[in-house]
C-alpha cells in the first residue's frame, strides 16, 4: 500500500472499463475469499504503455490507522462449501 492506498496492475484494458469513484468488492472467482467484501473505491486509473493493461490505486473503504477492532475470518470459502457440501449429504 502507497500512501494508504492499495495498487492494482494489470488489469485488461478491454471493454470492461474502470472508472474513478467504483466501488471494488471480492469477486466470487475465487476459493479462498467470499463474494461481496467491500474493499473501497478506485481513486487512479490509467492505461499502461503497452495499451493492453490498465493500473491504478484503490483506497480502501477503512483508514487502518485507526482501526479499533477487527474480525478475522479464519475459514476459507472453499471451507465453508464443504463443509456445507457434507451437511448436505448427511455426513
Amino acid at each position: 500500500m502507497a500512501d494508504g492506498r492499495i495498487r492494482f496492475e494489470k488489469l485488461p484494458n478491454n471493454d470492461n472499463k474502470v472508472e474513478v469513484g467504483e466501488q471494488v468488492v471480492t469477486s466470487h472467482v475465487s476459493d479462498r475469499f467470499l463474494q461481496g467484501l467491500f474493499i473501497g473505491y478506485i481513486s487512479e486509473v490509467e492505461v499502461d504503455s503497452n495499451n493492453l493493461t490498465r493500473s491504478g490505486y484503490i483506497t480502501p473503504a477503512v483508514d487502518f490507522s485507526k482501526l479499533q477492532e477487527v474480525l478475522v475470518i479464519t475459514t476459507t470459502k472453499q471451507e465453508m462449501l464443504d463443509a456445507k457440501d457434507k451437511d448436505s449429504k448427511g455426513e
